[in-house]
């Protein structure tokens, strides 16, 4: 199971990612619509070394002041945010 690299669990009511850090070659993380609500919720995602795409669309944590900024900093080998591409730029408005 651990060979996991893309995970759909779209729409699965989920609060946290309790037990992630086994699937620690996932790169790609599609978890939009869920109940994911904070940010101490996410930081199992920190164990996902080689993770590049995240998608959270439709979580309360979305509408968070601060959410991509704060994502961005926590974690920085992302290429894609949300179904959107990451820049240097993006990562750069973090360091001020």
């Amino acid at each position: 199971m651990n060979s996991i690299k893309c995970l759909k669990i779209n729409d699965n009511g989920l609060r946290n990612f309790a037990n992630i850090q086994r699937l620690y070659k996932m790169q790609h993380l599609f978890a939009n619509s869920n109940r994911i609500n904070d940010f101490p919720d996410i930081d199992k995602l920190l164990e996902l070394p080689n993770l590049k795409e995240l998608e959270l669309n439709g979580n309360p944590l979305c509408r968070r002041p601060g959410y991509r900024q704060i994502l961005l900093k926590k974690l920085t080998p992302l290429l894609y945010l949300d179904g959107k591409v990451l820049f240097i730029s993006d990562f750069c408005s973090n360091l001020f």
